[in-house]
């Protein structure tokens, strides 16, 4: 096992700032996020200095970031969502990273950290289930894992979700990350 830490836990403007933080701290490993803080896109000469800087670090990426809200109650909001995904799911490969993260959302509409009572519903589950489905053919075509992230407020909100998301597909893209900060 090695550390690693979110580049996104620091608060700093930019991709190579967060990269910075981390080998300050001799963390080898990161959770990339590509997307500068307050930005809804990736920068692709921000993502290309980031790149330079972990060849140059020889720090090394365990996964990418590539959360969306994946089951907001507005179908624009998970399509912008997945759009972005699908330009970000080809850089995996740039970025030597076998897994891009995801958390499944909430149907609260401004912000998919918050729990909504909806969460648990037949809609919320055909609206998570069929972005992900989009999310998951892309994903196969480039040969990149996603990783589901159970968060408490979100639709898959424990290990018994995550387990029947795991039986409806059996995809060899599809997998679980287990972060324990999300059992506190």
């Amino acid at each position: 096992m090695q550390l690693g830490i979110h580049t996104g836990t620091f608060s700093r403007p930019t991709i190579t700032g967060g990269l910075e933080a981390a080998l300050l701290c001799g963390l080898p490993y990161v959770h990339l996020s590509l997307k500068a803080k307050g930005a809804d896109i990736v920068d692709p000469q921000a993502a290309a200095a980031a790149a330079r800087m972990l060849i140059e670090t020889k720090m090394h990426v365990a996964s990418l970031s590539g959360t969306f809200n994946m089951a907001h109650p507005d179908a624009s909001v998970r399509n912008r969502g997945l759009a972005q995904l699908a330009e970000l799911i080809p850089l995996a490969e740039h970025f030597q990273a076998p897994v891009i993260s995801l958390c499944t959302g909430t149907r609260n509409p401004d912000s998919m950290w918050r729990s909504h009572p909806d969460n648990q519903t037949p809609e919320a589950w055909r609206d998570f289930t069929a972005t992900l489905e989009k999310a998951l053919h892309i994903a196969e075509c480039y040969q990149v894992i996603l990783g589901i992230e159970p968060e408490p407020a979100n639709v898959i909100s424990d290990a018994q979700a995550a387990r029947r998301l795991l039986d409806q597909y059996s995809s060899p893209y599809l997998k679980v990350i287990f972060d324990p900060a999300n059992l506190v």
